[in-house]
């Protein structure tokens, strides 16, 4: 039967707000409030007083004066500054005390046992801690079938119901209607002779402690529930908190790693720049090397034709060496001969070198001096002396001019080279 309740609720539920709400005018009021709030977490004062005002329109004694009075003392409490778990005890006192009377109207008017049914039994604390529609929806089917059984005049609470809804309905009806009788105790009409209790009174008396007893079983079964769903909220209370514990933790360190991260990155956008630029500069330098290279290379190759060059004028001053060498020998046995002084030329070879002058400046400046003396030998000198000399004599002399002049071309020729030579050692 509570599995048949549970597959659609939250619709039933509803549906028993606007049917009961038609007990009395008053009552739509706070039905739309009730109405908006089932989806959600419905009122428990609300819930409360919408029972209250549902009995008292079905029996207008259904309450004592003194409970009613105690009940509007419980409504104007302000609930938000006591505690959560003194707010339930509240709750659960007061809606005892409804059920009490409920049980009690249900033995004594309707003549019918409620705890007797296992299906009518309220678990209160999914009814006020889970606000569960089911609890709700069963409570209102208690309270529409004790207003149909007390009066024909609430017949009208039967009509009108969805398909939807019918079924589960009408076996919650069913099964109100075979509500087991409630036994009563007949009492004896002798009483005890000296003020004595009768039998009938005991057994009564005895009756009602059993009735209490049964009353305190299923409220200690309740407060066992209570108990350990408390001891269930608390475990999962301190749970919450090591999870929020850990979620600072965690945030914490996630901040520092975001730090980390941003320092970091900036250490590396550093050390790019950096690789950047010395990246550039070793291409730079890159640049510069193959450009000396290819200078080197040409430095070389000039080298090496200078080189060959030097060899080459090497060369060439061996062999005018040997020339001058050759026409030198020749000069000097003309010289020998008798026909030419040699004193110029002897004067030509004792050139000194002074002071701090280099020797190849010397070595032009005695080439030149021969070449001098060479060119300022006196013909005339010839032709006076032609006059007494031998013809033998003469061709000896005519054949030294011409030697003469053929030692003066080479001695320029090695002028030339000599300058050419001074010239390349300058450079280098």
């Amino acid at each position: 039967m509570v599995a048949e309740v549970r597959e659609n609720d939250v619709d039933i539920l509803n549906f028993l707000f606007l049917k009961l709400s038609r007990l009395d005018p008053n009552i739509g009021s706070n039905y739309s409030s009730l109405q908006m709030s089932v989806s959600k977490d419905v009122d428990t004062n609300l819930f409360e007083s919408f029972i209250i005002r549902c009995l008292n329109s079905v029996d207008p004694q259904f309450f004592d004066n003194k409970f009613l009075y105690h009940v509007s003392n419980l409504a104007f409490e302000d609930f938000q500054s006591i505690p959560r778990d003194r707010q339930n005890e509240v709750h659960f006192h007061k809606f005892l005390q409804i059920w009490a009377h409920i049980t009690e109207y249900y033995e004594d008017v309707l003549n019918r046992d409620l705890n007797k049914m296992s299906d009518c039994c309220v678990n209160i604390s999914k009814l006020f801690d889970n606000n569960d529609s089911g609890e709700m929806a069963k409570v209102l089917f208690i309270i529409l079938n004790l207003a149909i059984q007390s009066s024909n005049n609430f017949s009208f609470l039967t009509d009108d119901i969805p398909p939807n809804h019918e079924d589960v309905f009408q076996k919650w009806l069913q099964r109100l209607f075979a509500i087991p009788k409630y036994e009563h105790v007949q009492k004896d009409e002798c009483d005890m002779m000296n003020g004595e209790m009768s039998i009938s009174k005991a057994i009564e008396f005895e009756f009602d402690n059993q009735r209490m007893k049964k009353h305190f079983h299923y409220i200690k079964k309740q407060c066992y529930s209570l108990s350990k769903s408390n001891m269930e909220l608390e475990t999962k209370l301190k749970e919450l908190y090591a999870i929020k514990d850990e979620n600072k933790r965690l945030s914490e360190l996630n901040s520092d790693l975001a730090r980390q991260y941003e320092w970091e990155k900036k250490k590396r956008m550093e050390a790019d720049k950096s690789y950047k630029d010395i990246f550039d500069e070793y291409e730079e330098e890159i640049q510069r090397s193959k450009k000396f290279e290819i200078e080197n290379k040409l430095l070389s190759e000039k080298l090496d034709q200078k080189n060959d060059e030097l060899e080459n004028c090497k060369s060439l001053i061996v062999d005018l060496r040997f020339e001058i060498t050759h026409y030198k020998k020749i000069y000097d046995e003309s010289i020998t001969d008798g026909a030419v002084s040699s004193s110029n030329l002897n004067d030509s070879g004792k050139v000194q070198i002074g002071g701090g002058e280099r020797l190849s400046d010397s070595v032009l400046r005695g080439v030149t001096s021969m070449l001098a003396n060479t060119e300022n030998e006196q013909p005339h000198s010839s032709s006076s002396i032609n006059s007494f000399q031998s013809p033998t004599t003469v061709r000896n002399k005519e054949a030294m001019n011409l030697s003469l002049i053929l030692e003066k071309n080479n001695l320029k020729c090695l002028v030339i080279c000599i300058n050419l030579i001074l010239k390349l050692m300058n450079k280098k």
